[in-house]
């Protein structure tokens, strides 16, 4: 597929590096009720932290890289599915 017809989310999945130190998580928003800043909160839940991100879209829908702690990825991912967010992508160079 050519790049000019890809989405930001599909342009930045395919070219998001792993990082060493942590879990990288690409998230859009799929609805305007699974909002990025309600993701955020579910993540602070999981973790017990803030968690650490950078918009790179803000305006709807809402584009967002979460760093957090690579033992914490396999949850956030099950948890954010399970709150009807499906346009995600993990990346844990540890595993």
């Amino acid at each position: 597929m050519s790049n000019s017809h890809q989405s930001l989310f599909d342009r930045f999945a395919e070219n998001i590096q792993p990082d060493s130190k942590w879990a990288i998580l690409l998230l859009e928003e799929s609805s305007r009720q699974s909002d990025w800043q309600k993701a955020r909160d579910l993540l602070q839940k999981i973790t017990a932290d803030s968690p650490v991100y950078d918009i790179v879209r803000r305006d709807y829908p809402a584009l967002i890289i979460f760093r957090l702690s690579p033992e914490h990825l396999r949850e956030v991912v099950l948890k954010l599915t399970e709150h009807g967010y499906n346009r995600l992508k993990a990346i844990n160079a540890q595993m």
